[in-house]
């Protein structure tokens, strides 16, 4: 569901977004429907040659800015005669299943994707670890709720995927026998083994099939027991303290990842679990209550919840054209900067007289330590502007505007991180440092959405301000 969420975030972003899939799968395809995406089947499936070439003319129709490629049939050959045929490919990974990759943005949202030594074509922009881990949006709303730890856990949620096709829910509900708890065993639409569960339920426990309030139900709960996939990440975002059960191959590292880190339990393979085993792991984490708490800090220390918005903003930063400003330009960014939003966020918020500016601007330009770059769109419409200062020493300061024809399309962070990625082409500067004021919640947004991590916060004419960096990447 990592591609919906991603959908959701393009959307909210004024993107259309199409999803393409080999069969059509209900309760999926309701979802991606409902987040105002358009569901559109596919007759073959790769390694199948139709597949690419509905492919191909499924995102020329829909003149695709981006494709986005998730799944482990998508192999080189399939990556590179997409980017051959002109689109910008993100492909999805999980545990380097390949040997080369050929797409301009490779994501891996899981905790030990900046271990792996990926081989991948020149200019190919990495978006590793859980910092990228993109939530349903649903749960955003829920990123401040504080988290209560009881000296005993007395509500266990579990949840081990849409289908279970092993059916290992069945050995947790039997772990659940003789627990003082009180359980919601989740499962997905797709679950053939519902009634067999339902049958079997113990007193404690209750069976939701479905669900569509993630949010609501890992709140209510103490404890989860989860397969050791994405839904980790929602646990770890809401703080709740989880027991891993590995159901695939590609959880393995996850889950041994989350358990290194102190965030979750792995209880290991589920071929060799038995019930046993996990009501015992349960039965010690219960009472533990500081181990919980420590579990619970420790997740939401690891995932913030903007993983969504910086995988856009990374797509989206690719459509920015910038190019450094000119003396026509003079007006058009005085104009800018007189906007009364942009005023209002300024640490002197005062109107900028024309002469003034002029002056300014002229300074800037010959100073050699600033660069000012206009932002346009692919068809040449502005978008704002991006200003660096002490280009020449270790950190420039940045100042960004965003035209405000343009504003609540999401092009905040992209042109945020389009500037800082040309200045770090352009200068030599180490890292860029960006001071908001607290109460600026669009610009909070923006730059943490262009991949700006916090620092402590500094006054500015005795006011209290967030400072944010951004550091020159690693090649």
């Amino acid at each position: 569901m990592r591609c919906l969420s991603l959908a959701q975030a393009a959307r909210a972003a004024a993107w259309d977004v199409v999803f393409l899939s080999h069969g059509d799968h209900e309760p999926v395809r309701r979802r991606v429907e409902a987040a105002g995406c358009r569901w559109q089947s596919l007759e073959r499936v790769q390694p199948h040659p139709g597949d690419l070439k509905e492919t191909l003319a499924a995102a020329r129709e829909a003149a695709a800015s981006w494709v986005v490629a998730d799944g482990y049939i998508f192999d080189e050959a399939y990556q590179a005669a997409l980017r051959d045929a002109g689109f910008r490919l993100m492909a999805v990974d999980d545990h380097r299943h390949l040997e080369r990759y050929h797409a301009d943005v490779l994501f891996n949202q899981n905790i030990h994707a900046e271990r792996l030594r990926y081989a991948a074509d020149p200019g190919t922009v990495f978006l590793l670890g859980p910092r990228y881990a993109m939530l349903n949006r649903a749960f955003l709303p829920w990123r401040d709720r504080p988290r209560e730890i009881p000296a005993m856990a007395r509500r266990a949620l579990v949840s081990l995927g849409g289908a279970d096709p092993d059916n290992v829910t069945a050995r947790v509900v039997e772990a659940l026998r003789g627990l003082d708890v009180e359980a919601r065993v989740i499962v997905g639409g797709l679950n053939r083994h519902r009634d067999q569960l339902r049958a079997q339920l113990p007193d404690n426990a209750e069976l939701l099939v479905d669900v569509t309030d993630m949010p609501a139900q890992m709140a209510w709960a103490d404890l989860a027991i989860l397969g050791a996939g994405s839904t980790c990440w929602e646990a770890a975002f809401l703080g709740l303290p989880v027991l891993m059960i590995v159901l695939a191959d590609n959880q393995r590292r996850i889950a041994a990842g989350l358990d290194e880190e102190g965030i979750g339990v792995s209880l290991g393979e589920h071929a060799d679990l038995k019930s046993r085993m996990i009501a015992e792991r349960m039965g010690e984490m219960m009472p533990d209550a500081g181990r919980r708490r420590a579990m619970s800090a420790a997740g939401r220390a690891l995932v913030d919840g903007g993983g969504a918005a910086r995988v856009l903003a990374a797509l989206q930063s690719a459509l920015v054209r910038l190019r450094p400003a000119v003396e026509s330009d003079a007006r058009a960014l005085w104009e800018w900067a007189n906007d009364p939003a942009v005023r209002s966020a300024a640490f002197h918020p005062e109107p900028i007289p024309w002469e003034d500016h002029v002056r300014w601007f002229e300074a800037k330009r010959r100073s050699g330590r600033t660069a000012i770059y206009m932002a346009a769109d692919e068809e040449g419409q502005a978008l704002g502007q991006i200003r660096f200062d002490g280009t020449d020493g270790s950190e420039a300061e940045v100042d960004v505007s965003v035209a405000s024809s343009r504003r609540g399309e999401g092009w905040g962070p992209a042109l945020i991180r389009a500037g800082c990625d040309r200045l770090f082409a352009d200068r030599t500067a180490a890292a860029v440092r960006a001071l908001v004021k607290p109460e600026n919640e669009p610009s909070l947004r923006a730059f943490a959405g262009a991949d700006f991590d916090p620092e402590d916060s500094v006054a500015v004419a005795g006011r209290p301000v967030r400072c944010f960096i951004r550091r020159r990447p690693h090649a």
